[in-house]
């Protein structure tokens, strides 16, 4: 009985005690609920974050290959064939003949060969040339070379020089 008179007399008290306790409950199974979100967005705001990283090194890369394309790209027939004839003039060889050849066309790029042909009386001005025509910012390949020994003579004596046919090319790329 006295228990009886104790939950009449308390009634109101032990009503509101309960209605806290389940508002508590309600709360903390909100607050659970929204930190969850709340660490699902944080994953995908950092993966949002690693793309975002990623696209701007690859247009930080497309810029530096435009930069390069348009850098190659800046060359026409005459002063390829000037810049030729230049090194050659720089490494004391005359060129008897440079003659440009047919383009060949992929889908990235078009090649532009030519044909060069000189007489020459050592290796090493051969190497001199090569290397200097492979280390222009031009671009030039060097595609073949073809070396054949000549004998020319001169009264008493025998003339000796190098017959050098190259196969020389640089390449255009192509707009997207």
């Amino acid at each position: 009985m006295e228990l009886q008179s104790l939950l009449i007399q308390h009634k109101i008290k032990i009503l509101h005690a309960g209605v806290v306790i389940f508002a508590l409950i309600v709360a903390n199974n909100i607050i659970k609920s929204q930190n969850q979100n709340v660490a699902v967005l944080n994953s995908q705001l950092a993966e949002e974050s690693r793309k975002n990283e990623v696209l701007v090194n690859l247009s930080q890369i497309e810029k530096t290959l435009d930069d390069y394309k348009n850098f190659i790209n800046k060359k026409d027939m005459t002063s390829l064939i000037n810049t030729i004839t230049d090194i050659a003039a720089e490494t004391d060889i005359k060129i008897d003949f440079v003659k440009p050849l047919p383009k060949e066309s992929t889908s990235v790029y078009d090649r532009y060969p030519f044909s060069l042909n000189f007489i020459i009386s050592d290796y090493h001005k051969i190497g001199e040339f090569i290397n200097r025509l492979e280390r222009h910012p031009d671009i030039y390949f060097v595609d073949r070379v073809n070396i054949m020994p000549q004998e020319q003579p001169l009264g008493d004596y025998v003339m000796r020089s190098l017959k050098v046919d190259l196969l020389i090319s640089t390449i255009i790329f192509k707009d997207r």
